[in-house]
């Protein structure tokens, strides 16, 4: 497809550079229409190639009732499967970036280098809440650190949960 792109491509070049070329006469008019021609005839054989990467078998068998006919609904729903298949990838790649980058600027904040933390993510791939497990206390007014994090990560500061570790019994796991 690429190949064909770039040919006609360069066709249309070519044909731009004889043109000016020529005198400004009578034979202009009609080397316009032969190079007009090689374009339309190679835009066709474009197209023609397109619907042969389609599949003419799968279009016959639509046309002939065997298969499901080619609609506009259906390229709609394949479309939005695989913007969600692309969407939940992404998340899946993201999310442990985002909760090591907002982990490690938590901990220059607060100066808690055992300082832990966990993101929440929904099916679409949104943030709906944040778990942080502080070891060492940040002497910070209450509540500073939940509206810190969720300007960080744009969320409402209420979603976000400070667990003070330090405060319980130091032999109890978390």
């Amino acid at each position: 497809m690429k190949a064909a792109i770039r040919s006609l491509l360069a066709l249309v070049l070519l044909g731009g550079f004889l043109e000016l070329l020529l005198p400004a006469d009578e034979m202009r008019k009609y080397s316009r229409m032969v190079v007009g021609l090689l374009v339309l005839f190679s835009l066709l054989r474009l197209v023609i190639t397109g619907i042969d990467d389609l599949g003419t078998e799968r279009i016959f068998r639509s046309l002939e009732g065997e298969e499901p006919a080619l609609s506009s609904r259906s390229l709609l729903a394949e479309g939005e499967r695989i913007r969600q298949a692309g969407m939940k990838k992404a998340g899946e790649v993201i999310t442990p970036l985002v909760t090591e980058r907002v982990k490690k600027l938590l901990q220059e904040v607060t100066g808690d280098e055992g300082l832990q933390l966990q993101l929440t993510v929904t099916e679409g791939e949104k943030i709906a809440g944040v778990k942080i497990v502080l070891y060492r206390d940040p002497a910070w007014p209450a509540g500073t650190l939940e509206r810190l994090a969720g300007e960080i990560l744009g969320i409402n500061p209420e979603k976000v949960e400070v667990e003070k570790a330090f405060a319980r019994n130091p032999r109890e796991k978390i």
